[in-house]
């Protein structure tokens, strides 16, 4: 059973109902004039948006005879690999891929594994994939300059794979510093110091109690600008960084 599934109705004359499904998969759906038919879809829920939606049913009102309707498994595979932009390429593990419907609800994710290789199962459409690190990834500090790589998938039976490699930037610079008030103390409001470049990568992190902040971050040249939670006080005028590579 599909729980969460969008169940819609649209009668003959124009009227609409929609209802989600149970923790049964069943739905029941009233207020609908007789006499007439209706024309009944099906989406899966969000969570499980990479399955496949069932043709649609057109029935004769009122409709004694429950429907059944079966979400099927996706035949459309995303397939690559995450590897670092060194000379020498080093694979990312544990790496987060996750891909989410552009003209519709839903979504999928999956982990590389220890090369850095990924694949997942997609439905029929048009996805943004996009690649993050998490608590378990190694190498963990790194940055990928894109937001989201787009890829499609045609409304057909045929199995389709198509190929996703992301290139992800180490992040071998640190920046440190602190933020205080004009008397030197530190603020006991919430500050957050955000880090963006030319080149769309950007970093923040908000200050500890003592005003400090750490940050990793690929070499390059940042902008600088803070956020402060405070209608008292204003943000000063910062010039560009250069944050240099370590080691």
């Amino acid at each position: 059973p599909v729980l969460d599934a969008r169940v819609d109705v649209i009668a003959a004359n124009g009227v609409r109902r929609f209802e989600l499904t149970d923790p049964q998969g069943r739905f029941a759906i009233d207020s609908l004039h007789g006499g007439m038919t209706a024309t009944v879809s099906v989406e899966p829920p969000v969570g499980l948006g990479w399955l496949i939606e069932p043709l649609p049913q057109v029935v004769n009102l009122p409709n004694g005879t429950p429907l059944t309707f079966t979400l099927g498994l996706p035949n459309k595979t995303v397939t690559g690999a995450v590897h670092t932009n060194q000379s020498v390429p080093q694979p990312v593990s544990n790496a987060l891929v996750e891909a989410h419907r552009v003209d519709r609800p839903g979504s999928n994710s999956t982990m590389t594994d220890g090369s850095g290789n990924y694949h997942m199962l997609l439905a029929p459409g048009l996805w943004r994939v996009k690649v993050s690190p998490i608590s378990t990834t190694v190498p963990a500090d790194w940055y990928f300059p894109d937001e989201a790589r787009l890829v499609e998938f045609g409304r057909t039976i045929t199995p389709e794979t198509k190929t996703l490699n992301f290139d992800v930037i180490l992040a071998d610079a640190t920046v440190n510093g602190s933020v205080q008030l004009p008397d030197g103390s530190a603020p006991p409001f919430s500050v957050t110091v955000r880090l963006h470049s030319d080149e769309g990568i950007g970093a923040e992190q908000r200050v500890d109690n003592a005003g400090n902040f750490t940050i990793h971050i690929p070499h390059g040249v940042y902008q600088v600008d803070l956020r402060i939670d405070s209608p008292l006080f204003a943000v000063p005028l910062i010039q560009p960084i250069r944050a240099k590579a370590t080691g």
